[in-house]
């Protein structure tokens, strides 16, 4: 799948997102930073506190400086390099807040006055391959631990890592897709309907709708 690719998963007691092929971290960036002139940075050839200051955000001895000409004149210059945010940094920064960007008609407060949703967020599983990033929400840190179907196979169960181990895990505790879930549904009428002599059951897509939310 390309880099970046979503599947979006939902029920009514949680909503999911598995991205595929996230790099690991930021690449690197080289930028040209100009300090302080020439005139300014050396007296009698020798390196003013200006140019050593310089050297020192620059991350270089002073002898490695550059020179760089401009309209203005001669100033001194070096490459830096600004190195990349890993992605685990940069998805507990933003995470929470585009979870709190979701617009929902109504928005509820719940634990802080900052942060609203829609329900109740009772658990959050934020994984990057199989390990749990470091994000909070509403109160509620993130983990690798989910909640199987409230019926069937309620309790707590855990996400080795992202992507499919997340489908399939949950599969074994009852939790299934809408696409899973209509295709049981059909599934099972057809079942029933067999039972019956010349019985079929009608479409009623509103209804249908209605059946598969649960999880």
């Amino acid at each position: 799948m390309p880099a970046g690719a979503l599947t979006w998963l939902d029920s009514p007691r949680r909503l999911a997102v598995l991205a595929t092929n996230i790099p690991s971290a930021q690449p690197d960036v080289i930028e040209q930073v100009t300090g302080p002139s020439v005139s300014v940075a050396f007296k009698d050839g020798q390196p003013t506190p200006a140019a050593h200051a310089f050297a020192k955000k620059a991350g270089v001895d002073v002898s490695q400086l550059q020179r760089s000409a401009t309209p203005k004149g001669e100033y001194l210059a070096s490459p830096i390099t600004k190195r990349g945010r890993s992605a685990g940094e940069i998805l507990a920064e933003t995470l929470p807040k585009e979870i709190a960007s979701i617009y929902w008609p109504k928005n509820m407060y719940w634990r802080k006055p900052s942060e609203r949703f829609v329900r109740p967020v009772r658990w959050l599983v934020a994984l990057l391959d199989g390990e749990v990033i470091p994000l909070e929400f509403d109160g509620v840190r993130a983990g690798n631990q989910s909640r199987g179907h409230r019926i069937l196979a309620d309790g707590s169960v855990t996400i080795p890592r992202a992507g499919t181990s997340y489908i399939d895990t949950l599969e074994k505790v009852k939790v299934l897709s809408r696409e899973q879930r209509e295709k049981q549904v059909r599934k099972n009428l057809d079942a029933a309907t067999r039972t019956v002599p010349g019985a079929r059951w009608r479409e009623d897509k509103s209804l249908l709708d209605t059946v598969v939310k649960p999880d």
